[in-house]
Formats: C-alpha cells, structure tokens, sequence
C-alpha cells in the first residue's frame, strides 16, 4: 500500500537532473513510483558521480520503462534500475555491482594492489547482499 503522500507513477526528472549540459553518461535510477521514494538501487552509483564531482544526467523513467518493456538493441535486456547508458564506451550496463565496478575504473577508484582489489570488490557484494535483505529481494 502506498504512502498517503506518494505521487503518481511518473516521469519525476525535474527534481533529479544533475548536469547542465549534456553528458557521456546517463543513469536510469528508479521508477519513478512510490517505491522509488527510497530508490535504494542507485544510491552507491549517485555517491561515486558526487564524491568524483562527475557530471551525469537523470534519465527519465518513460525511457527506461520503454527499454524494459519492449527491449531493443540499443538498451539490451536488463531486470531493472540502475540501468547505466556510458556513450564514451558504447556500453548500457545494468546490476549495481557491474555499474559500481565499471564507474571505478573509468573514475580511477580502483585500488591498487590485488588484496585491495578482493577486499573492495567483498564489500560491493556485502553491500548489495544488505539491499537485497532490507528490502525483501530488492523489491
């Protein structure tokens, strides 16, 4: 049941732009409905963009509902938000630990020593293995 104060299921991109200016990356963050209100999926993206002060632009939900629903080559298939669009590299990526992993190489947030790597890498997995256990298999 919705909160009394959600909004409809809706583009909400007027609030959720963050680049002025167009972008090479593009995130598809949540759906725009209630749920979205705690769009938990994307937030380890949203704070690699702030803490690199990297620009990227909001997606709106209408695309990335029409890319779900009727999946063409362009986007590929995915289950659902984030769905990253990287132009620089050709690339839609989908899976927060698979967008979380690419956006550190392309930001040079990756550690360096191999022991680094693994222990980086674990707490990316813990951290979604926490989203899916607060929020009943990520739904």
């Amino acid at each position: 049941m919705p909160p009394a104060n959600a909004t409809a299921c809706n583009d909400r991109t007027d609030h959720l732009s963050v680049a002025e200016v167009a972008t090479e990356i593009t995130l598809y963050h949540g759906f725009g409905c209630w749920r979205a209100q705690i769009a938990f999926r994307g937030q380890f993206v949203k704070v690699m963009f702030a803490y690199t002060k990297t620009p990227y632009t909001m997606g709106a939900t209408s695309e990335m509902l029409a890319m779900k629903n009727e999946p063409s080559a362009e986007g590929g298939l995915f289950m659902g938000p984030p769905l990253l669009r990287d132009e620089e590299d050709d690339l839609w990526l989908s899976q927060m630990p698979a967008v979380v992993q690419h956006l550190a190489r392309k930001m040079d947030l990756v550690p360096a020593s191999g022991k680094a790597q693994s222990q980086a890498l674990k707490i990316l997995l813990d951290c979604n293995d926490v989203l899916g256990d607060v929020t009943r298999a990520n739904g």
